[in-house]
C-alpha cells in the first residue's frame, strides 16, 4: 500500500490520490488497534479532507466511498451507533443517485 501511495502523489490527477487514500485508511481500519493509532487517527482525518474536497469538486462517487471508509473507521473504533447511522445515509444517498453496488457495500457494513 506504501508503494501505491507513493505513485498516487505523484500524479496531477486528485481522484487517483484520494482512492489510494481510501484503500490505504481501509487498510489500517483492517489493523488492530488502528483506530487509537497516529495512523488511524491520520487517515480519519485524510478522509474528512477527501470528503470535503470531493464534494466541493463534484467527485460524488469518490465523496461516498470516502465516506463509507470513515464509517469502518468507525465501526472498528467501536463507535458503533455513529457508524450504522453513517452507512444507513450512505446506503440512501448512493441508491438515490444510482450507485447500488456502494448501497449494497454500506447496506453489508451495517449487517
Amino acid at each position: 500500500m506504501q508503494h501505491a501511495r507513493t505513485l498516487a502523489a505523484k500524479s496531477q490527477n486528485p481522484k487517483t490520490r484520494w482512492l489510494a487514500a481510501i484503500d490505504d485508511a481501509r487498510v489500517e481500519a483492517a489493523q488492530k488497534d488502528a483506530t487509537h493509532s497516529a495512523a488511524g487517527i491520520a487517515a480519519r482525518h485524510e478522509l474528512a479532507e477527501i470528503i470535503t474536497k470531493s464534494h466541493e469538486l463534484g467527485y460524488r462517487l469518490i465523496e461516498l466511498d470516502a465516506r463509507l471508509a470513515q464509517a469502518e473507521l468507525e465501526i472498528r473504533a467501536g463507535q458503533t451507533e455513529e457508524g450504522r447511522t453513517h452507512l444507513t445515509a450512505i446506503e440512501t444517498e448512493a441508491k438515490a443517485i444510482g450507485y447500488n453496488l456502494l448501497a449494497r457495500k454500506a447496506a453489508g457494513v451495517r449487517g
